[in-house]
């Protein structure tokens, strides 16, 4: 029996509640797939049908609609729930749902538990996206059959499982939200991997040991002979290494995995941070079998992910460098560091997540940049507050203060000709949500505003 025809076999006849559609196109793709099955589905929202029309007039007509509000009935109604990655486990309703004894789960585990044994997932406060891109990457490059999905916009896992062959490689982004689910299922992936620890999401766990555990936990429920991959000589190696089971296999991306590749390759994606990406899926793809050559070549190939510290275009000898998925210090830190010896305009700011600013974050911010243009709110506040709680010094002229990201754009095209600047970086280093619905909206409108300067 088809991976397709398991999951069509468990659940055509169940009743699965859909509870947070979203507007990024995941849930209406694990809607649609349920349906596809002939399960009763029903799709529960916060958001009015008018708010949500462009996702709900995507879904199959035989789901059923619960909008503007989630009901106590619907959790009674429902054999199955599937909870959108933003809402937490400790809300009332699914809360009262655990006390029902009703699985409520992701997608993204529910959909591990099938392909567990041919998954690749990986997980990390920084690197995840662009590691799980290049492992992908370096397979089809190879011919090795791979599919890519996860904790990438209207790409849930769920949705793949009927192209899912037993050849089939599925490389998985998976956030630590979509973590959380992997107890209630006791499933893993076969290949696991963390890329980086730092602190992250804050404002949703209550410490940095929980939110440790948000992301060791990939590793908790794997089986005998699964692969745990992360990266040694790093601050957070000890506590990776502390939460692998003793019966998965243990593979660490070392220094000298990275000093080789830079003898041997050359990335077409700047920052030191993406040679330690390379070496993880070097070291994942070297133990899947591919050769050196294999993974050379996929390596030189690699031109990157959309929105991480993508040059968007070039203007009169200045790149606009788009870096909205820096949601944290450490990425913009990141983003400054990959570009340190450019002369560049710093576009950030943005809403907190209650992440400390170190002393080393705000003096690099204050020195790197020729110039900073800081959007207004908490993310601005925050860092001036730091540089004087810190007692270091910036130039006032140095630094603008706007009220929108079209004016910030506009300016530092601006300041960049006058400065001579070569590098307009947009890196945040906050979330975007106080402006925006995510950061890859975000993203996109930083790349219209970028195309309408080119326009003129």
């Amino acid at each position: 029996m088809s991976i397709w025809d398991q999951f069509v076999n468990d659940w055509q006849t169940k009743k699965v509640l859909i509870f947070g559609l979203g507007q990024q196109g995941g849930g209406v793709k694990t809607a649609n797939t349920f349906a596809r099955t002939g399960a009763k589905v029903r799709v529960s929202d916060l958001q009015s049908a008018e708010e949500l029309a462009q996702s709900v007039s995507q879904l199959n007509p035989s789901i059923e609609l619960a909008l503007g509000g989630h009901q106590k009935t619907d959790i009674d109604w429902a054999d199955l729930i599937i909870k959108n990655p933003a809402v937490p486990y400790d809300h009332p309703l699914i809360q009262q749902a655990l006390r029902q004894k009703k699985l409520v789960v992701g997608e993204t585990a529910l959909a591990m538990k099938y392909i567990r044994d041919q998954s690749i997932a990986v997980t990390g406060t920084r690197g995840k996206t662009t590691t799980t891109w290049l492992i992908y990457h370096l397979l089809k490059e190879s011919g090795v059959p791979a599919i890519i999905a996860g904790n990438i916009p209207n790409q849930p896992l769920l949705a793949i499982l009927p192209e899912v062959t037993p050849e089939t490689q599925v490389v998985i982004e998976i956030s630590s939200f979509q973590i959380e689910s992997l107890k209630y299922l006791g499933t893993s992936a076969h290949i696991s991997v963390i890329t980086t620890l730092y602190p992250d999401h804050l404002n949703r766990y209550s410490s940095w040991p929980e939110y440790v555990k948000s992301k060791t936990d990939l590793f908790k429920y794997q089986k005998n002979g699964d692969i745990a991959v992360y990266q040694s000589d790093q601050p957070w190696s000890g506590e990776i290494s502390s939460s692998i089971p003793a019966h998965s296999n243990e593979i660490r991306a070392s220094k000298e995995i990275i000093n080789q590749l830079q003898q041997r390759v050359r990335l077409k994606i700047p920052g030191q941070h993406n040679w330690e990406n390379a070496a993880l899926a070097t070291t994942v793809t070297s133990y899947l079998g591919l050769s050196e050559t294999q993974i050379n070549r996929g390596l030189q190939t690699f031109a990157g992910v959309p929105f991480r510290l993508q040059v968007v275009a070039e203007l009169e000898n200045i790149k606009f460098i788009n870096d909205t998925t820096s949601t944290t210090p450490v990425a913009l830190e990141k983003a400054l560091e990959a570009y340190a010896d450019k002369k560049i305009v710093l576009i950030a700011g943005g809403a907190s997540k209650n992440i400390e600013l170190a002393s080393d974050f705000l003096q690099k911010v204050a020195t790197i940049p020729q110039a900073i243009i800081l959007l207004s709110g908490e993310g601005q506040i925050e860092l001036q507050t730091g540089w004087q709680n810190h007692n270091i010094s910036v130039n006032s002229s140095k630094i603008k203060v706007v009220e929108s990201l079209p004016e910030a754009v506009n300016l530092g095209f601006q300041v960049a000709k006058e400065q001579s600047a070569e590098v307009v970086l947009f890196s945040p280093g906050f979330t975007s949500f106080d402006r925006y619905k995510n950061e890859f909206d975000r993203g996109e409108d930083f790349n219209q505003l970028v195309q309408a300067i080119i326009n003129k």
